[in-house]
């Protein structure tokens, strides 16, 4: 039987697809853009788009194969399993909760049954040199553009044992780096019999010997608790990249959006976590064009990111997301307005990219040498400790080890360095 798999959305939805087909194991896992019998769609929400591209990619693998079963999961089958049941190519929804049980529903659906794979892995590998970890699922967040939290549901915490017995299992078998990944991922623990944190998670975790680098993924600004900035600057492990989704830079826009915090209490935070980490890549999401945005509120969003350290930026469009509060809000922006605000924040983002880039060349960084880049250049690639890619020309000896490489230039927008 052969079975392709598909991916829309977050880390966490490429980890879930990771754990899917690793069960399948016992199939023939081919390609989404091959022949199969089988096409697993794991779909997101988040926008409109990615509801337009879970929809085309459902009917690119149909036509590929006009015999073939299609399952579809993931938030946008969740929240929509009605829309989705009606399009003719479609022959199972999937809820999220199910994805654990693939196989036994790909052997319902087939005539041919697999058995079951004795040899599952857990943890996501990419480029079998990072892990990605789930630590926790759901949100209890009630952000009022948000329709992940209806995907997904409350939040529910894996415990701290499973996580260090899986970071260690990982780590002692030679992954370097170690990603936690999650839905609301600094609320970790707050659900959970015996109530812990993400900070006291991080703490038992520097402890492994084994482990390389930890990373973190995306973690709201209000859940950078005083204990948490500090047992994250006394780890030798941890990365110094942190991914902190701001949304706006406008005080009432927040408000809006049950953020929480102001563009003031964000302007801190940020500022506290340059005083502790001088040299740390910083990532955050914006959405443009929330109901009722104007053109000054912009420009305080626009001026906040100006003035603060960010290495890089996610823009999102605004997209009124059925079963939300924001979808039901008058004063909806046009779409043109949307974009040509969208096209401004995108150019800041790539000006503040290249200005974060200019700021090591001539200096040393620690990579993990991932993956050859391709065959024309020979070149290898991989990731600085503060998420910067890096490009160097090596042997592929050096692959899932981690360098110290000299940054000598930034051509096209790459950065180029040796190992020293």
């Amino acid at each position: 039987m052969r079975i392709a798999l598909t991916t829309l959305g977050c880390k966490l939805n490429q980890y879930e697809t990771w754990q899917m087909a690793s069960s399948l194991a016992k199939a023939e896992i081919v390609p989404f853009s091959e022949i199969a019998d089988i096409y697993v769609v794991n779909t997101c929400t988040v926008t409109k788009h990615s509801d337009f591209r879970s929809r085309q990619l459902i009917r690119q693998a149909k036509r590929r194969n006009p015999e073939a079963r299609v399952i579809v999961t993931g938030c946008y089958a969740q929240t929509q399993k009605e829309v989705l049941s009606a399009l003719p190519e479609v022959d199972l929804v999937m809820p999220n909760e199910d994805k654990s049980s693939i196989l036994a529903v790909i052997n319902s659906l087939s005539q041919e049954k697999l058995p079951v794979n004795e040899t599952l892995e857990a943890g996501f590998l990419a480029d079998y040199t990072r892990a990605f970890v789930k630590i926790q699922d759901g949100c209890d967040n009630q952000c009022s553009y948000c329709v992940v939290r209806i995907a997904r549901g409350r939040q529910k915490s894996v415990t701290p044992e499973a996580v260090i017995e899986e970071v260690s299992r990982l780590s002692e078998k030679g992954y370097q780096e170690v990603v936690l990944t999650g839905i609301q991922l600094g609320g970790y623990g707050t659900d959970l019999s015996q109530t812990t944190s993400l900070a006291r998670l991080l703490l038992s975790l520097g402890a492994v010997k084994s482990l390389r680098r930890l990373r973190l993924s995306s973690i709201e600004p209000l859940n950078f608790t005083d204990e948490l900035i500090e047992i994250m600057t006394s780890l030798d492990n941890l990365c110094h990249h942190f991914h902190i989704p701001l949304q706006s830079g406008d005080d009432e826009i927040l408000r809006k959006m049950n953020r929480d915090y102001s563009a003031s209490d964000f302007w801190k935070l940020v500022n506290r976590l340059k005083n502790n980490f001088p040299e740390m890549g910083l990532g955050t999401d914006v959405i443009v064009g929330f109901p009722g945005e104007t053109d000054s509120q912009f420009e305080n969003t626009y001026n906040l990111i100006e003035e603060l350290p960010f290495s890089y930026l996610h823009v999102f469009s605004f997209s009124p997301r059925p079963g939300t509060a924001a979808a039901q809000m008058p004063a909806q922006v046009m779409p043109e307005i949307i974009k040509q605000r969208s096209q401004r924040l995108r150019a800041l983002g790539k000006e503040k990219k290249l200005s974060f880039q200019k700021i090591f060349v001539g200096q040393t960084l620690s990579v993990l040498i991932e993956k050859k880049y391709d065959d024309e250049t020979g070149f290898l690639t991989g990731l600085s400790d503060n998420y910067l890619r890096i490009f160097t020309e090596n042997d592929d000896k050096i692959i899932n080890k981690i360098c110290n490489i000299n940054i000598h230039k930034i051509y096209n927008n790459k950065m180029l360095g040796r190992v020293t």
